[in-house]
């Protein structure tokens, strides 16, 4: 089994692993125990259902589990208000693509107004139109090699964005 580096419950997380089928996969999300790096199984938080916005559980075999890394900081934490999701936080976003609604995890790093301005507070009720967060994926490299990467992501179409929580 890899080495898992010994990571804070409550962090921002993107956890690279093999299902059942062997294949590769990769789930971001809060952690969810206090020792990930040595029990039988990893859980993080997150939200999976693009429709119902419900964060849970997902529960990981820890000898399936290839790699956990702490989700990256690209900017400085934004100070808290009432109500509102700050940058550094760890979020789920919905959005439209065409007629469908998806929704991705990862860690927020600002909003962009219809008027182009800038944020680092989102207002859940009322989110920017785009939202740029920062997660992990696979990324195809050529001839079947794929690299575990940290990546930037903007999202158009924002629906609505959830604060993901460990309750």
């Amino acid at each position: 089994m890899p080495v898992i580096p010994a990571i804070n419950k409550g962090a921002c997380v993107g956890v690279l692993y093999k299902n059942k089928n062997g294949q590769l996969r990769v789930h971001n999300g809060k952690l969810a125990q206090k020792e990930a790096s040595t029990s039988a199984q990893v859980v993080i938080r997150h939200v999976g259902n693009a429709v119902t916005m419900k964060t849970e559980n997902l529960t990981l075999s820890r000898a399936n589990v290839l790699a956990i890394l702490k989700t990256p900081n690209f900017t400085p934490p934004c100070s808290p208000k009432k109500g509102f999701i700050e940058a550094g936080a760890c979020i789920a976003v919905q959005f439209k693509v065409g007629t469908k609604t998806d929704v991705k995890n990862g860690k927020l790093l600002y909003g962009i107004n219809k008027n182009g301005t800038v944020t680092c507070r989102i207002n859940p009720n009322n989110p920017p139109p785009t939202i740029v967060y920062a997660h992990y994926n696979l990324v195809s490299q050529g001839n079947g090699h794929q690299e575990f990467v940290a990546q930037i992501v903007t999202r158009k179409n924002v629906t609505k964005v959830k604060r993901v929580t460990l309750e």
